[in-house]
């Protein structure tokens, strides 16, 4: 297994971390969805009305080709209906509610595709008010564009008159000059320029009409509840995944076998969420080949571990394992360990004799005085196996394995243990209380230089036969 700053992160990788704090993605998506309901719920209701307008084409110059009169521009006159002078007009003369400057903002204007059409739609808080605000800004428009085309028309009218007077100054009174064709030709221009004058000032100007005037639509037409938790339900899973990355990110416990994996170099005894502590000790003992029958007489297994609780329960379990299978095994607890013992070469040639017929020894590693007598100790053992709890925290045990890693110690495995409380009840003949019996302290022993040195009783090392 590659160390964490060699890992690439994949899908699957992330997938787990989400997986291990669900609770968090589960619980955040509940309250945001909770949140973007009650804010719907909340929300200022709001109603809507439309005026239909068509637009029809003012003729100013009734003698003009017949395409020019019928262009409209509707672009142009979408930004007239929400001008300033529109707003203005609709508020004073058309009974448009409010300021002036609000109305344009509460208005939307569509149009169908190739049409002469204006949809104008008001928002309002109050129905009665939204129909109002449409309807006065509808003839607000038109007025201002028959308005506009009236100030033109006026314009040319003014000018045609202008013209006729000079031509009128032109024309010879004499009856010989009336023949010439100046004359006839003067007389002509003034005849067309009257006839367009009498038009424009009895034209009727058309700027178009209400096809459709608004009323008032009791159903609020804002966004209710329904249109608040979709989003909702989007931003609380994202805000969800990213509260439960940061939260494994900066979580200092363990926690769980995978974690324990991300962490650490070495391979991870990992069971399935039905193990307990003891299934998980016959995986362990499975996985360093110590129940094979070909099994190298005796095997010094250390059990490393931050906590001194967490390196007797271990031990213990793996004293159990080994008596179960029929193997000779001892045990030596960290207790009866201290600095001494590696200071002073323990165990030396008499132990290792005097354990000569034992199949394992298992040997708890936690309180030596130091982290380097730790790993010392850990030198001479023939395995090594780091074990943690869920609530152990992640830098002591990575600091425990570098420790190791750094005096040439090769660790076999690491495991995480669940909480003592979920071991199993007792099977196969074994009971519980059992476990504690052989898992009770034993004496201090004699280290080497304190005098004359004798074999080391298996009572002493808190083991004896199966």
């Amino acid at each position: 297994m590659s160390s964490m700053d060699d890992r690439t992160v994949r899908l699957s990788d992330i997938a787990v971390r989400l997986l291990r704090h669900r609770s968090i993605v589960v619980g955040t998506t509940v309250v945001v969805v909770a949140a973007g309901a009650a804010l719907g719920l909340t929300w200022p209701a709001s109603y809507s009305a439309t005026s239909v307008v068509t637009v029809s084409p003012i003729t100013t110059t009734p003698f003009a080709s017949t395409p020019i009169n019928q262009q409209v521009n509707i672009t142009t006159e979408r930004a007239v209906v929400l001008s300033s002078e529109v707003a203005r007009l609709a508020a004073s003369d058309f009974g448009a509610p409010g300021d002036p400057a609000d109305i344009p903002p509460s208005l939307s204007i569509d149009s169908p595709l190739n049409s002469q059409v204006l949809q104008i739609t008001a928002t309002q808080p109050d129905p009665a008010a939204a129909a109002a605000t449409a309807n006065g800004v509808a003839e607000a428009y038109l007025a201002f564009r028959a308005q506009g085309a009236d100030e033109v028309a006026d314009k040319i009218v003014d000018s045609l008159g202008e013209r006729i007077e000079e031509l009128r100054g032109e024309l010879l009174d004499d009856d010989a000059s009336a023949a010439l064709p100046s004359q006839v030709a003067l007389r002509q221009q003034l005849t067309d320029l009257q006839n367009e004058q009498s038009a424009l000032e009895g034209i009727s100007l058309n700027p178009g009409r209400v096809v459709t005037a608004a009323t008032a639509d009791p159903s609020p037409s804002g966004p209710g509840p329904v249109l608040f938790v979709g989003p909702a339900l989007v931003l609380g899973l994202v805000l969800g995944v990213l509260l439960a990355l940061l939260r494994d990110a900066t979580d200092p416990r363990v926690r769980t076998g995978s974690r324990l994996a991300e962490l650490l170099s070495v391979p991870v005894v990992q069971g399935d969420r039905h193990d307990d502590a003891e299934e998980l000790a016959r995986r362990t003992a499975l996985r360093l080949g110590l129940v094979s029958p070909d099994l190298r007489r005796p095997v010094l297994l250390g059990v490393m571990a931050a906590e001194r609780e967490v390196c007797v329960q271990l031990s213990d379990l793996m004293l159990e394992v080994f008596r179960s299978t029929g193997r000779h095994a001892l045990c030596v607890r960290p207790d009866d360990l201290t600095a001494r013992h590696a200071d002073l070469g323990w165990p030396d040639a008499a132990q290792l004799q005097q354990w000569d017929s034992a199949d394992v020894v298992v040997v708890g590693l936690c309180d030596a005085g130091s982290s380097v007598r730790l790993a010392m100790l850990a030198q001479r053992m023939d395995m090594v196996v780091v074990a943690a709890a869920p609530s152990s925290r992640r830098s002591a045990v990575t600091a425990l394995v570098a420790d190791a890693a750094e005096a040439g110690v090769r660790v076999a495995a690491a495991v995480v243990l669940p909480p003592s409380g979920r071991s199993r009840p007792a099977r196969d003949g074994h009971a519980s209380s059992g476990l504690a019996q052989l898992s009770a302290p034993a004496p201090a022993r004699a280290l080497p230089g304190d005098g004359p040195r004798r074999p080391a009783a298996p009572s002493e090392l808190g083991g004896g036969r199966s």
